[in-house]
């Protein structure tokens, strides 16, 4: 029983998975708490996350690499606090095995091994019809993966697509968790995250489906159901069955999904074959969330089934006169009028609604039209042929009676957005008042200029939304509007645009460095500014590398930069250095508003003229012990001196080079003299980098 699941999986999935292409890489999820009433209820508690890829490639990948799953804190203000973030997966979150799922003791679990783990061995070759083949095989794959997960929680947990969180939770608090492939694979475009928002609040218990109307025909109970207003909450539904009205037992092994070409349908239909027509049979539903929860079971109807295929009573049209009064007609075979009574006309606000007589007593069995005022904008009618035990031998489905509404509900107002450094986006706004409103849309552009998408899958109840946007991108603006809907989809004209700027996180275009001269004052640097259109500002950095210490050299804003600028593109500054012989490296950094930095360093470049200052000389005389004597000291204490020029001219004769001291002498004593003579010194040094002093002034000296 439980192997033969995948051929049924495969015939209601075969025409359903063209949408998908049309659907971007990602990953969606929804969660749900349940907060701990012990402790007076204030901590504790478990938050249930579901969540599933957009694509079979999203898929796939997951399936090899695994999730990651963070849970972040959502202040009162709604940002994210990303100090207070929990990794929920130390290692990423991966189906389980093949064997374990065979134990587990769920009918769908060996099907679900089956999709994830036998991968079919159709088409191998690269012939265009076998890859289309494959394509769609894979696909089926991953339709019926999902359903699967959608019908069991056991089969979801197991197939790394849910997680139960306990972890140190708290009442009250919103948490944000994020769901992201652990490996994106090279070939796939960018995948967006899962976003679930969660409030640990006290469990919400599940409301039970409403009512199926039944039609009993021959061995057989039709049952119909609206869907329209479990969707999002309920994705499949038990149907069960009981010959006493107390025991009841599901009508098959696996939950019923309602698959149908219309993209929103409204209504399921489900058969049921009855053993026999003697037997009365009750019925009731029971609902399926995403979480594979089950709801409390719906009100109970039932019925026998009809010995002859009986032909129904159908409402044929509804007129609307003068937008007031509606006049009902329906068909019914004149063969079988000897077997009813009459007829009866009912009415409701809605399909699912208590239906109520439009009149007393029973229409005649020659009437095919009824008058009625219609006392909601919307109502609903059906029309029943009346056995003549007083039974409902036939009803017809019901049929909406619409008048016309054209007040479109007003303009929203007070649309605000705030987004976080997560790229979340709250949207809020004036909750409107008028009493036919059903809900709101919101749509969303990257361009003021741009057409506007709806991002919204179905009307919104509350005036509350989030959106989450990929920071990874170009475009920093996000545009937003909201337009609310009334009961008969008359839409309002649409709010005010509201502007959201993601935060960012793209650093501009580094700038480049072109060129460097060495000159007396310092080094004269020259680069190409960056491209980017945001920049705000540059900063130019130095190194020094012999002493390993970095100096903020200069700043500069736009228009400042102009000014040492030869034209917007290219830019030079000389940064003065007052001491010789260092090596250097510098940074040019291009810095946005946001503070996000584009930054080039140069190579090594040392500042070395191969001339260093003179030297400062104090000369002294000594004519006791008849000599002169001078002294001085290196301008440059980082370099070893290795020779010592002095020059020395006697009165007016020419300066001669009249001694060569080696090493760091820094003291020379003449005591070649003549009494009454007038000597003239100069002196310069020659350092271990071939660096020299410029030669000293004049030093004269009266022996």
């Amino acid at each position: 029983m439980r192997l033969s699941l995948l051929s049924l999986f495969f015939i209601l999935f075969c025409c359903c998975l063209q949408a998908q292409y049309l659907i971007p890489y990602g990953i969606k999820a929804i969660g749900k708490s349940k907060s701990s009433t012990t402790n007076g209820g204030t901590n504790g508690g478990v938050t249930w996350v579901r969540f599933a890829p957009t694509r079979q490639e999203v898929w796939l990948a997951g399936i090899k690499n695994g999730y990651i799953i963070e849970r972040f804190i959502i202040s009162g203000d709604g940002s994210i606090d990303k100090t207070k973030v929990v990794l929920l997966t130390p290692t990423p979150l991966k189906p389980i095995s093949k064997t374990a799922f065979e134990k587990l003791p769920d009918p769908l679990a060996d099907a679900a091994a089956e999709v994830i783990y036998n991968a079919s061995a159709v088409a191998t070759s690269s012939h265009p019809t076998a890859l289309y083949e494959r394509k769609m095989n894979e696909d089926n794959r991953f339709s019926m993966a999902l359903l699967m997960c959608d019908l069991s929680q056991n089969v979801a947990l197991a197939s790394g697509l849910m997680i139960i969180d306990n972890q140190n939770l708290v009442n009250g608090v919103e948490y944000a968790y994020r769901i992201k492939l652990a490996v994106i694979p090279a070939n796939m475009p960018a995948v967006e995250d899962g976003i679930a928002i969660i409030r640990l609040t006290p469990e919400i218990p599940l409301i039970a489906p409403a009512a199926p109307a039944v039609i009993f025909d021959n061995k057989q109970a039709i049952l119909k159901w609206n869907v329209q207003i479990h969707k999002g909450v309920y994705g499949s539904y038990v149907v069960e069955r009981s010959e006493d009205g107390k025991n009841f037992k599901a009508t098959s092994d696996i939950p019923f999904s309602y698959m149908s070409e219309d993209k929103d349908p409204i209504n399921a239909v489900y058969a049921d074959s009855l053993p026999n027509n003697k037997q009365k049979y009750y019925y009731r539903l029971v609902g399926i969330t995403a979480f594979g929860e089950k709801s409390p079971p719906s009100t109970v109807v039932s019925g026998k089934g009809k010995d002859d295929l009986f032909a129904a009573v159908t409402i044929s049209k509804i007129d609307i006169i003068e937008n007031k009064s509606a006049s009902i007609t329906w068909k019914f075979p004149e063969a079988y009028l000897g077997e009813i009574k009459g007829f009866k006309v009912r009415y409701a606000s809605s399909a699912n609604s208590p239906f109520v007589d439009a009149h007393r007593g029973l229409l005649s069995k020659g009437d095919r039209d009824f008058k009625h005022t219609p006392p909601f904008l919307n109502t609903y009618y059906y029309v029943q042929a009346i056995d003549t035990d007083g039974s409902v031998r036939s009803q017809s489905f019901p049929f909406l009676a619409q008048k016309e509404d054209h007040d479109p509900p007003a303009q929203i107002e007070d649309l605000v957005a705030k987004i976080d450094t997560l790229g979340v986006v709250t949207l809020r706004w004036k909750a409107g008042i008028e009493p036919d409103l059903q809900g709101y849309r919101v749509f969303r552009t990257n361009g003021s200029k741009e057409e506007f998408m709806e991002i919204t899958q179905r009307l919104l109840t509350k005036n509350i939304y989030r959106d989450t946007l990929s920071l990874q991108v170009l475009s920093k603006e996000v545009y937003y509007k909201v337009m609310s809907m009334d009961m008969v989809f008359n839409p309002s004209p649409e709010s005010k645009t509201v502007l959201v700027r993601r935060p960012d996180k793209v650093a501009p275009v580094a700038p480049v460095f072109t060129r460097y001269d060495v000159l007396e004052e310092g080094i004269a640097l020259q680069w190409d500014n960056s491209s980017s259109s945001d920049v705000a500002k540059y900063e130019l950095h130095r190194l020094r590398l012999d002493s390993n210490k970095t100096t903020k050299v200069a700043e500069w804003s736009l228009k400042e930069l102009e000014k040492i600028t030869s034209n917007q593109v290219k830019a030079k500054y000389t940064d003065v250095i007052s001491s010789l012989g260092g090596t250097y490296r510098y940074m040019i950094s291009a810095v946005d508003s946001a503070g996000n930095r584009g930054k080039t360093q140069s190579g090594e470049i040392t500042y070395e003229t191969g001339k260093r200052k003179a030297v400062e000389v104090v000369a002294k005389v000594d004519r006791e012990k008849k000599k002169v004597v001078l002294s001085w000291k290196s301008p440059d204490a980082s370099l070893r001196v290795t020779q010592c020029y002095i020059y020395r001219s006697t009165n007016k004769d020419p300066l001669r080079l009249y001694e060569t001291l080696s090493d760091n002498i820094s003291v020379f004593e003449d005591t070649r003299l003549d009494i009454n003579n007038v000597y003239t010194y100069k002196i310069q040094l020659l350092f271990s980098n071939r660096a020299k002093s410029v030669m000293t002034a004049p030093i004269i000296v009266k022996y």
